[in-house]
């Protein structure tokens, strides 16, 4: 896309830039004033910048953008090159004000409390950036749904444009490449068929939003050669490699001076932390302002004929060694033991059966697991806020009362990432990533409509705006 539309919706801060435009005369929308002024916007106080090109225009671009500049020597044939400099920070102007980014913490200890692929995709990302890590996993890593034997690697699809469209695809592209870099025994890019009429085949087609040649279209299903399984267990022990890692259960968190201070349910406390990720799913002990509801899942393992590849209708069958995987069941969580059924194993055999047009063999595995849903199916990742603030700040919203609002009251050093529901092997890797730039002033691979979509604060916003707060 263009450079403008590109940096309009993004949420860094960079520390230098490079401009390799081609020249101006042949390509003046990548150094026009509106171009200089959303570099500007997203620059950190101090920022610089060099290119190969003097022309006046883009000097006079950078000056009206906030930029001192100076000629300097140039090399090869550039007889000069200029070099640029950001003395005060840019500022990004935002009429979402309760989305805005917090301030990036100062490096120290980080918690993240769960085990599984949401926990240990944060870990990984933020050792990545140098962060000292503590996962705390009750019970041990990939006790819940991350447990299961098996887990697909497949889109969602969306036949338009818009921010719930490009994260997923986005997810599932980063995913791929977080799991293509794991041992083959983990991830099985075996390729996948979804089932899908002519009509709405077209339809994502004419959209243009995937790259050339990742979806193959066929008469009533589209193939993926790119999707696979995933053996959650191990994928997140590997993920976790290097990660210290603690059992214990979180039953309280406390803020002081000094950072955050976990208690567990022996009444033993850990920290001072700087910053906290609440990544326990479907376990609400920590995450009572969050609108999260567990959902009751199963899988189940037969023996074969295996096939080739995975296939879904709304449910799955895919391929395990020499076996093959089928699930998953979905249904509302009360109360009760979570443990799997005969009549859930019937569901996935009949629904599988009918699928691949043969019967299986005998049941030698299956596995119950809870799912932290949201009302609006999306995940959740960001920064949490300070509720009673957030309400009396935004209070004004219930009548839609226009002014100046204030940046968003957060609970500092306090992230949440959950809520990944059915998806959450293809949302978390990219997911974790974001949460690790917020923390740390990062780069979030996440775009800013997409990063609103997955807020925290949207729940509260919309009840506000609703007359529901």
């Amino acid at each position: 896309g263009s450079v403008l539309d590109g940096l309009s919706h993004a949420t860094f801060a960079a520390d230098a830039w490079f401009f390799d435009g081609f020249a101006p005369s042949a390509n003046p929308d990548m150094w026009s004033e509106e171009v200089m002024k959303a570099v500007a916007q997203r620059s950190k106080p101090g920022a610089t910048a060099a290119t190969f090109t003097v022309a006046g225009a883009v000097r006079a671009n950078l000056a009206a953008a906030g930029f001192g500049w100076e000629k300097a020597p140039g090399f090869g044939r550039k007889k000069h090159m200029l070099r640029a400099r950001l003395d005060e920070a840019g500022t990004v102007s935002t009429d979402k004000p309760w989305f805005a980014a917090p301030q990036a913490r100062s490096p120290g200890r980080v918690a993240i409390i769960g085990g599984g692929i949401a926990g240990v995709c944060a870990a990984r990302a933020l050792r990545a950036s140098g962060q000292d890590v503590a996962l705390v996993a009750d019970g041990g890593l990939a006790k819940g749904a991350s447990g299961n034997p098996a887990g697909l690697v497949m889109p969602r699809l969306d036949a338009d444009d818009g921010p719930a469209a490009r994260f997923y695809r986005d997810a599932f592209l980063f995913a791929l490449e977080t799991y293509g870099a794991l041992d083959a025994e983990v991830f099985d890019a075996c390729g996948g068929e979804l089932a899908m009429d002519a009509a709405k085949q077209q339809a994502l087609d004419e959209v243009g939003l995937w790259p050339a040649g990742l979806l193959e279209p066929g008469e009533t299903n589209l193939t993926l050669a790119a999707a696979g399984v995933l053996r959650p267990a191990l994928a997140v022990r590997a993920l976790a490699e290097g990660v210290a890692v603690f059992d214990a259960r979180i039953s309280k968190l406390a803020q002081d001076d000094e950072g955050w201070l976990l208690e567990t349910t022996d009444e033993v406390q850990h920290g001072p932390f700087t910053s906290v990720v609440l990544c326990g799913g479907a376990d609400r002990t920590l995450t009572e302002g969050l609108p999260l509801k567990p959902s009751l899942g199963q899988v189940d393992v037969f023996e074969g004929p295996s096939v080739e590849g995975v296939k879904t209708d709304g449910t799955y069958v895919a391929p395990l060694d020499e076996h093959l995987v089928a699930g998953a069941t979905y249904a509302p969580y009360t109360d009760g033991p979570v443990e799997p059924t005969d009549e859930n194993t019937n569901a996935n055999r009949q629904a599988a059966e009918a699928m691949v047009g043969a019967a299986f063999g005998g049941s030698i595995e299956r596995r119950a697991a809870l799912r932290a849903t949201t009302p609006d199916r999306h995940p959740i990742a960001g920064p949490l806020l300070d509720e009673a603030a957030a309400k009396d700040a935004y209070r004004g919203l219930a009548t839609g009362k226009r002014e100046d609002y204030p940046p968003a009251p957060y609970r500092r050093g306090l992230f949440a990432l959950t809520g990944l529901g059915s998806r959450g092997l293809v949302t978390a890797p990219i997911l974790g990533a974001h949460v690790a730039a917020l923390i740390t002033g990062g780069v979030s691979p996440l775009t800013r409509d997409i990063a609103e979509l997955v807020h925290p604060a949207r729940f509260l916003v919309r009840n506000i705006k609703r007359g529901k707060a």
